[in-house]
């Protein structure tokens, strides 16, 4: 089978050409290269994925160069595993976005243990495809001159992709890679495909036998990141409990039908904030949204331990720790439709906006809620004092935790509208002075 009309078909020019050029390049080295995995598969399911991944007989790592060379573009090398990254900038004009091509050398893997990162030794296209996760993922396309597009599937890929299911190459896939089992659910729940009746029994008899033990945390903390970011995390979320895995994320960890309402409301919630927010429609990311909901019934040290050991980023870790301590007392005072602007202010005030999309879901997208939080983004954060710390000791006050509840005091009074006025604030702090005896 030759998919040449497709690949011309669904790409631009400048991608198919460029890797056409490849193919020579792999030529005048006395290479042959393949363009392996998503890229084929998606191409097969209609969907378009620029995820350019070249595996390479011989050696990936001297392709990698001479193309670098001629499209004066970004070199980056991994002699060790046989790789480079060539990173095009520039590639597409209408964006100016950069193109990323992986180049890999072809080989075999071999695990010493399960979980361990695998021995590797330089081999053939076959032993490259039979090391991959699953078969729909285990399928080339030769972009060689003299067979450009020509597919190469010694594992039933296409018959798989046909069918709709999910299907590992070999019965110790996923004592060799734990990490297989969570990418079997994202691409079954983002396919809409099935996993098989002989996986699913090797997934069941790998989470009993706690496989998950033997891969570094963080490992799996990318992992549920990755799941976290499909489209419809809820489905994945709700498939890894039907098989048991929450509980390598946490012994507590539960998805009920509360999560499952929430999840659906998350969406909506994040869409509102979002086009209110206009151009910075960015400043939420909907994955963390998503994990706050979902962590949300454990105690706030268990959500710190979880996040530090499965090492998240520490800026968004920051956040849901945050989200975690702030979520009871703002579901309280929202739900409690208040309407003093300085209550609304306590309890937002350090929340993230990704953590104002959690609560907004939890409430289930009130418009007292949504206008609550709109109001606080709009206007009260951007009120300032006139005032400072320094001009409180001017009027008396001694260094200390003082001088802080003072502040805070006149601008809550400022965002509740009773003073206006530096003059007022200045009055306000002159009688806290006096109460207090500073």
């Amino acid at each position: 089978m030759n998919i040449k009309n497709k690949i011309e078909k669904r790409f631009p020019g400048k991608i198919v050409r460029l890797l056409r050029d490849i193919g020579c390049i792999s030529g005048e080295l006395d290479s042959r290269s393949y363009v392996i995995g998503g890229f084929i598969r998606d191409l097969l399911l209609g969907i378009k994925n620029y995820d350019i991944d070249i595996t390479v007989e011989n050696s990936g790592i001297l392709v990698a160069e001479k193309l670098a060379k001629k499209m004066n573009a970004k070199l980056i090398i991994h002699e060790n595993f046989g790789t480079a990254t060539v990173i095009i900038k520039n590639f597409f004009s209408t964006n100016k976005m950069p193109l990323k091509i992986d180049f890999a050398t072809a080989r075999e893997e071999h695990y010493k243990q399960p979980g361990a990162l695998p021995d590797v030794k330089f081999s053939g296209i076959r032993d490259d495809l039979r090391r991959r996760d699953f078969t729909i993922n285990a399928i080339a396309a030769s972009i060689m001159k003299e067979d450009f597009g020509s597919l190469v599937d010694f594992f039933d890929g296409i018959k798989d992709l046909n069918k709709k299911t999910i299907r590992v190459l070999h019965d110790k896939s996923f004592q060799d890679d734990p990490t297989r089992i969570f990418r079997a659910i994202r691409f079954e729940q983002r396919f809409d495909f099935k996993i098989e009746p002989r996986t699913e029994s090797l997934i069941r008899k790998s989470v009993s036998q706690k496989s998950f033990k033997t891969i570094s945390k963080q490992r799996i903390g990318n992992e549920i990141i990755l799941l976290l970011k499909e489209k419809k995390p809820g489905k994945s979320i709700e498939r890894m409990a039907s098989l048991n895995e929450l509980r390598f994320i946490h012994p507590k960890l539960k998805f009920d039908k509360n999560i499952s309402d929430i999840f659906g409301q998350i969406p909506i919630g994040v869409t509102k904030l979002k086009k209110m927010a206009g151009e910075k429609h960015d400043f939420i990311k909907e994955y963390l949204v998503y994990a706050m909901v979902l962590l949300k019934d454990l105690s706030a040290d268990a959500i710190e331990k979880l996040c530090n050991d499965f090492s998240f980023p520490r800026d968004d870790k920051q956040k849901i720790i945050i989200y975690s301590k702030k979520r009871k007392k703002c579901l309280s005072v929202l739900k409690g439709r208040e309407t003093l602007k300085s209550k609304i202010y306590k309890v937002l005030a350090g929340l993230s906006p990704d953590g104002m999309a959690a609560i907004l879901a939890e409430l289930k997208n009130k418009k007292n809620v949504f206008d609550a939080i709109q109001n606080y983004l709009k206007k009260t954060s951007k009120i300032k004092l006139y005032i400072t710390g320094d001009t409180l000791k001017k009027i008396g006050f001694k260094e200390g935790p003082a001088i802080k509840e003072v502040l805070a005091k006149i601008i809550y009074a400022k965002i509740d509208g009773k003073i206006k006025t530096k003059k007022q604030e200045l009055e306000m702090a002159t009688k806290f002075c006096i109460q207090k005896g500073a």
